[in-house]
């Protein structure tokens, strides 16, 4: 179901869009980040990079955080 998950929270990707959802209370948040110098998607490319230089959970946490 989905994209990328932990304990917490769970991510899917659609669109250029992740949806996070926290899995405890079923909370839904959505971001998408652009490149300020090309206008281009970087969102799942942002989410990976984090996830390979970083603690997947910490990663996890600052998108929660970024999401409306």
């Amino acid at each position: 179901m989905y994209d990328f998950e932990n304990v917490t929270y769970g991510i899917e990707f659609y669109n250029g869009t992740a949806i996070l959802t926290e899995k405890s209370t079923g909370n839904v948040k959505q971001v998408t980040l652009r490149d300020t110098k090309t206008g281009r998607n970087i969102t799942r490319q942002q989410f990976i990079s984090g996830a390979k230089s970083a603690k997947v959970d910490r990663v996890f946490d600052v998108f929660w955080k970024l999401a409306k």
